[in-house]
């Protein structure tokens, strides 16, 4: 299961991430993609997801793209700790918020292996939480919510596992606890 959601992942974090490329700089400004569509972001197909970048308190990203019907929802894109070409770092971008969408795509693929790309996309965008900042900016008003995604498409969402049992005392000679 982790092979093939890690598969997913890679492929749908490219169908992803190409589709929120734009040649502009990331210190531009955002601009309205229902007045200028971006290609391949603006296709209406299954497995393409417009995603806008959000920050740490919800608010879109100034740099980010946004429209009403042509950017699907939004997730964090700015401040995002990251490999860089010389080890670790903060970018912001679509591309930093992209991967998060993909994850979650994968995830809900991986947890029903027999659901559409359109059911997986519909449950990502049926179960984002409203976001005042992306209300009308985005089609589904609002940011990812993984959790209420998955409870869209499975029906629930199992607890985690109870952790391990804690590791008894070292004991000592004789059998007594040493101290």
């Amino acid at each position: 299961a982790l092979a093939l959601a890690l598969s997913l992942s890679l492929s749908l974090s490219l169908s992803l991430s190409l589709a929120l490329r734009s040649t502009r700089s990331a210190r531009s400004p955002g601009q309205n993609a229902d007045n200028s569509p971006m290609y391949p972001a603006a296709y209406a197909e299954a497995n393409v997801i417009s995603v806008a970048a959000i920050d740490s308190s919800n608010n879109l990203a100034g740099f980010s793209n946004y429209g009403a019907t042509s950017v699907d929802i939004g997730a964090p894109g700015v401040s995002i700790f990251s490999t860089l070409k010389s080890g670790w770092g903060y970018l912001s971008g679509t591309s930093m918020a992209t991967p998060h969408v993909a994850g979650a795509a994968a995830l809900l693929k991986a947890a029903d292996r027999s659901a559409t790309w359109s059911e997986i996309k519909a449950a990502l965008l049926d179960g984002a939480t409203y976001t005042s900042s992306l209300n009308g900016k985005t089609t589904s008003d609002g940011r990812l919510n993984v959790a209420r995604s998955l409870e869209l498409l499975v029906g629930s969402v199992p607890p985690p596992p109870e952790p391990p049992a804690p590791e008894p005392p070292p004991v000592g000679e004789l059998g007594a606890p040493r101290s």
